[in-house]
């Protein structure tokens, strides 16, 4: 009796590690997080598939070519280290975080540091340090904020993008207003993935939002009602097979 219990614990076994091996060995999606190389880059994450790290690069905002030295606080905050960097260009990310691109000469290889980490004033061309807001005002002349041109291609690119991935179920303009938000509506994308997403432009400017987010009742100029009956009623759009979750 007892080695008919092993031979049966032995299949299990077998059958358990064959569907672990065949589940690795499969591709992963298309929105799957891509690493990097860099010990040094820290991509700001999101649950997002248009702002996944691979397709929320940062924007390149200068170039050109400076000696910066600082010290600088890894990823985890358990070692800060000096470094001499040639800065060849300055990006930044979709949500205002900054970072150095150039050749790192500890590690004799390129580097993208984030600005947020360097912890001491930096040394320009080995002579003055510079606070990073003076760095950036005198030395390289851009403001230490969102640069306007940021916010002009990260709109082009979101758009870019929700273009790809999604199609165009409704077009046009109207006044709504959701999760202490306002803007006018001008399209309703439907993704590969049967998730729906507003394009709607602020203040702010032109943004993409999912409305599987969407966590009050929109209001629009006919009332305030639920996303659901707002996409059918209001806008016309079939909401057989759309995906709520």
């Amino acid at each position: 009796m007892t080695w008919i219990i092993v031979c049966v614990i032995v299949v299990v076994l077998f059958i358990w590690l064959g569907k672990r091996t065949k589940g690795k060995d499969e591709n992963p999606p298309s929105h799957a997080t891509i690493t990097t190389t860099s010990d040094d880059f820290d991509e700001v994450d999101t649950p997002h598939f248009l702002a996944a790290p691979q397709y929320d690069k940062p924007i390149p905002i200068w170039t050109g070519s400076q000696e910066f030295e600082f010290s600088y606080l890894n990823s985890d905050g358990s070692s800060r280290t000096r470094r001499q960097v040639t800065v060849k260009s300055i990006e930044q990310n979709r949500f205002g975080t900054f970072y150095f691109m150039g050749h790192c000469h500890l590690k004799n290889a390129e580097r993208t540091f984030r600005v947020s980490r360097i912890t001491t004033m930096v040394k320009v061309d080995g002579g003055k340090k510079y606070k990073m807001d003076a760095l950036f005002k005198e030395v390289l002349e851009l403001p230490f904020s969102i640069h306007p041109n940021v916010q002009q291609l990260r709109e082009k690119r979101d758009k870019d993008l929700l273009s790809r991935f999604a199609k165009c179920a409704w077009e046009g303009s109207m006044d709504i207003e959701f999760d202490s938000q306002k803007g006018t509506l001008t399209r309703v994308m439907i993704s590969e993935h049967k998730h729906p997403y507003f394009w709607f432009k602020t203040d702010e400017g032109s943004r993409y939002k999912s409305l599987r987010w969407v966590n009050t009742y929109i209001r629009c100029k006919d009332g305030t009602i639920g996303k659901r009956k707002f996409i059918h009623e209001h806008l016309g759009i079939p909401t057989k097979g759309i995906n709520w979750e």
